[in-house]
């Protein structure tokens, strides 16, 4: 994911994702496989936990907008990762090789722009 801040922000890890919006979890690993960081999410909120470092939150999008500055369209992300191009606010979804396990997708607006590109394993 890129954010358009000064300095610009650069985030980057594997991830794992079981469930969907209502109940699910999402295990994000370095490079080496490390794990760095979790959330698991039921109708009551979201639990995070990076090392020994613990948060709840009451939403994703709560989440994702501490963590990463930006708000991100996880309704349209789950269609995105079974290849429907679903519109989300500001967001321009771009699914030309997802038959290559690739997806991206743009936001303009509202600022800072940012850019998510996922890399999928089957």
């Amino acid at each position: 994911m890129r954010i358009d801040s000064t300095p610009v922000q650069s985030l980057s890890s594997a991830f794992e994702l079981r469930g969907d919006l209502t109940n699910g979890e999402l295990v994000l690993t370095s490079p080496l496989g490390t794990v760095l960081a979790q959330a698991r999410w039921d109708a009551r909120g979201v639990q995070w936990q990076a090392g020994s470092e613990t948060a709840v939150f009451a939403n994703l999008d709560e989440l994702a907008w501490r963590l990463t500055g930006t708000a991100l369209p996880f309704a349209a992300l789950w269609d995105w990762l079974r290849g429907m191009p679903t519109q989300a606010g500001g967001w321009q979804v771009n699914l030309q090789d997802y038959a290559q396990g690739r997806i991206s997708a743009q936001r303009e607006q509202p600022l800072p722009t940012a850019t998510l590109r996922i890399v999928l394993e089957r």
